[in-house]
């Protein structure tokens, strides 16, 4: 959704941003090809977007990803399903993919409300600062 001059954005879930000194580790499978993600720009209970160079792996917007497993900081490894939402170019470097969360077990999802409450803490307290 993008937001019109004077409107707020609005967001189903909450986005944060991982610390680069403390990244999430997140590997992607599809068909014969698993992706180990480098760079994850943001997550929420909703989904994930991350960077990725495209010469190795880009399936289709609305293709099915039955294996997602994400390494949360402090928290562990999460298996997770979901679908491609869209791409990104815009940006000079590699490009962005987003992922939405089609299922997510629910120690998963209370592992990942765990990180993204106190990622927004951190956030809070370094922008305090």
């Amino acid at each position: 959704m993008v937001a019109k001059s004077g409107e707020t954005e609005r967001r189903r879930y909450l986005r944060v941003h991982p610390a680069q000194t403390n990244p999430i580790k997140l590997a992607v499978s599809y068909q014969d090809t698993v992706l180990q993600v480098e760079q994850v720009k943001d997550i929420s209970l909703g989904g994930i977007a991350f960077r990725f160079p495209e010469n190795k792996f880009t399936p289709a917007i609305g293709q099915n990803l039955n294996s997602i497993e994400l390494d949360i900081p402090a928290q562990g490894k999460i298996q997770a399903q979901g679908i491609i939402r869209r791409y990104d170019w815009e940006t000079d470097s590699e490009p962005i993919m987003a992922i939405e969360f089609v299922r997510l077990p629910y120690s998963g999802e209370k592992k990942l409300f765990q990180y993204i409450n106190q990622r927004q803490r951190e956030l809070r307290m370094f922008s305090a600062n």
